[in-house]
């Protein structure tokens, strides 16, 4: 008997343990590498400038694919409402953007002076360089923090009097900062049995500019925009003990002083 008592008063102390509730948020990353790119545009400018005049053009073609993106966020225990304190871009393979094929072209002087440029299979992927990760404050991320790395497709410019210059991307990466203020929103929880599910908007600011001389010409390239990008992820949660409900007391012939053979327990789910 006396052992018996013992051991339920192990259990005992054990229970009560158990229901002492976790009081602050639980700060993880989570990876979302199907980032998927919404239809989005870049706006592509050309400038070329020469001792005849000047002259410009735009393009706007899509942008299409992955934005993998980690992010560092808080749970809050009971609600299991997210808030993202960092963000941080990288690399998965076969999770590239593609730009869609483009022309630029321009004519100076009546047609005196022509020139273009063309962007075939241009993509890469984007990329959050060190310190990561980036800042994130409410929904509000800053740009300049993260880039666009163009390693995939070709560049290619020429113009009257010039032979035409192909740039390799795969061999010479171009590399573009955001400017301007990205966003970062995650919704509220979806909770089905022990799944938490949770719906993820990015807006992520693109910018890219090179200016290059050569022959008393000066053509300015300039690719920018907003990449609107949706994903999810899931997180499963595990029971905590929480004093409220009851079960049943699970060892034969084993009672609680003052019991009648229950513990006052009840289960939350809370994040693995």
């Amino acid at each position: 008997m006396r052992r018996l008592l013992s051991l339920s008063l192990m259990l005992f102390v054990a229970v009560v343990f158990l229901a002492v509730p976790s009081a602050s948020a639980v700060a993880v990353e989570i990876d979302i590498e199907d980032m998927v790119i919404q239809p989005s545009l870049l706006t592509i400018y050309v400038d070329v400038s020469t001792i005849l005049g000047d002259d410009n053009d735009t393009a706007t073609p899509t942008i299409s694919g992955y934005v993998p993106t980690r992010l560092t966020a808080d749970f809050d225990p009971s609600t299991q409402a997210a808030t993202v304190t960092g963000i941080e871009f990288y690399d998965v393979p076969g999770k590239k953007f593609a730009i869609a094929d483009f022309d630029l072209d321009v004519s100076i002087f009546f047609g005196a002076f022509t020139g273009y440029v063309d962007g075939r299979g241009v993509g890469g992927e984007f990329n959050t360089p060190p310190p990561i990760p980036g800042t994130v404050s409410g929904t509000v991320f800053t740009g300049p923090q993260h880039e666009a790395i163009m390693n995939q497709g070709t560049l290619e410019y020429g113009y009257t009097g010039g032979d035409p210059t192909t740039i390799d991307l795969v061999s010479f990466p171009e590399t573009g900062t955001g400017t301007t203020d990205g966003a970062i929103t995650v919704g509220s929880p979806s909770i089905v049995g022990n799944q938490a599910t949770y719906g993820v908007t990015l807006e992520l600011p693109f910018y890219y500019s090179e200016t290059t001389i050569e022959n008393d010409v000066d053509i300015f390239l300039e690719m920018s925009g907003t990449v609107n990008a949706v994903g999810q992820f899931s997180r499963t949660l595990l029971p905590e003990v929480r004093s409220c409900n009851k079960i049943t007391y699970p060892f034969e012939g084993m009672l609680l002083p003052g019991t009648d053979g229950v513990i006052p327990v009840s289960v939350k789910l809370i994040p693995a």
